[in-house]
């Protein structure tokens, strides 16, 4: 079980305020993430995580929890002045279509300036490095699938720069697996106490 700061202000920091920060402080906070797969790990390269199909292809935006199917996705922020040059980066991943989602990356190396402009930098890992180099070194199969079962088991808010819009459902507790998740959830995970297990941290089979 590894530790990972991953949240902008909170698990990592803030740039500046964007449309990606409220996405994913809002994602959050709904416990959107909770059980997310890192399905793609790229060696030197890049961590994907924040699909619930665990495919690649999944994923909203915290808007179309609030407004509907037509706003699952939000328009692409790019600021070229913040570059895709340190590892532990984190990025929202471009649908292909110049737009946004729920899905982000952290960045494993440095200089990945093919990165910038199609990708929008919104925050920083700033503890937790260690786990990178966890990450860099896991053994994938050819579709970069880690054999390992690495996911997201929480997260916490320890800062909120916005407001919750009037209509956003914020659960009570942190909820368990959806069936889509328990489809590709290792058994393992499930058996663990979660009260026995601090709410930042990264669950690693």
């Amino acid at each position: 079980m590894c530790s990972l700061l991953l949240i902008p202000n909170w698990v990592s920091k803030i740039f500046y305020f964007t449309t990606g920060c409220l996405n994913f402080l809002k994602l959050c906070k709904i416990k959107f993430y909770n059980f997310s797969l890192f399905h793609s790990v790229q060696s030197n390269l890049v961590a994907q995580t924040g699909d619930p199909t665990a495919t690649g292809r999944g994923g909203e935006s915290i808007f179309a929890r609030l407004y509907g199917e037509q706003a699952r996705f939000f328009d692409m922020e790019v600021s070229p002045r913040i570059k895709h040059i340190q590892r532990g980066l984190v990025s929202m991943v471009n649908n292909g279509s110049g737009m946004h989602g729920s899905q982000f990356f952290i960045t494993l190396a440095e200089n990945l300036d093919y990165l910038d402009g199609k990708h929008t930098v919104f925050g920083e890992v700033v503890e937790g490095l260690d786990i990178l180099d966890k990450l860099n070194n896991t053994f994938c199969g050819e579709d970069n699938r880690p054999h390992q079962d690495i996911r997201i088991y929480h997260t916490v808010i320890l800062d909120d720069p916005y407001d919750d819009p009037d209509n956003l459902v914020i659960p009570p507790m942190s909820p368990g697996p959806t069936e889509e998740m328990l489809n590709f959830l290792d058994v393992t995970f499930l058996a663990l106490n979660s009260d026995q297990i601090p709410c930042d941290f990264i669950k690693q089979i």
